[in-house]
């Protein structure tokens, strides 16, 4: 029922059917709902989440729940826990400015190599690779959260080090930034300069 409504929420979207910012997400709750569907992927791997923030109070962005969870938070999370060794980590940092909601979600997996990097968002680019455990891929998610990142007025950078180009540094880090509601009407100036 979730991809469902999510593929039809983002036709809509497309079309200019609805709003693109109709709800007001908070970033905390969504983050929560995520980790609690993706609770048996962590425990099969023994996967620590850690939480930092800079932060502690409730932070809102205009944007669709569905899409922020099932194209955004479900992407990078099962990604993370994917290339992720048993007992790995990983961490969690949310912070904002004056305008702007940044999420950084990193992990201490086999990263990324420079020859997939260059391709990460490019269609049939070859990023396509099995995770840890040869759990499978299909290379597009990447390409789906971008797009989505991007119907959310959001941005996204993805850094990371692979486990052959350092052997005691590696993983990865994706950071995506959204305008936030910041005042009582919620409004937000940021979104037309974003």
């Amino acid at each position: 029922q979730d991809i469902n409504q999510l593929v039809g929420e983002i036709r809509e979207i497309e079309l200019g059917k609805k709003h693109r910012f109709r709800d007001s997400v908070g970033a905390w709750t969504c983050i929560r709902e995520t980790l609690e569907r993706l609770n048996n992927e962590l425990v099969e791997k023994n996967i620590k989440v850690e939480f930092e923030s800079s932060t502690l109070e409730k932070i809102y962005f205009y944007g669709n729940k569905c899409l922020f969870i099932n194209s955004i938070l479900t992407n990078i999370f099962k990604n993370s826990i994917k290339f992720s060794p048993d007992g790995g980590k990983i961490k969690i940092d949310l912070g904002k400015n004056e305008n702007y909601l940044k999420i950084k979600i990193s992990d201490d997996g086999i990263g990324i190599p420079k020859k997939i990097m260059k391709n990460l968002f490019v269609e049939g680019g070859g990023t396509s690779r099995p995770g840890t455990m040869g759990e499978p891929s299909h290379g597009l998610g990447l390409l789906i959260l971008k797009e989505s990142v991007a119907l959310l007025n959001g941005k996204i950078q993805i850094e990371s080090l692979s486990i052959n180009e350092n052997i005691n540094n590696h993983g990865t880090a994706v950071s995506i930034t959204f305008p936030i509601i910041n005042n009582q009407n919620g409004e937000n100036d940021a979104f037309n300069n974003y």
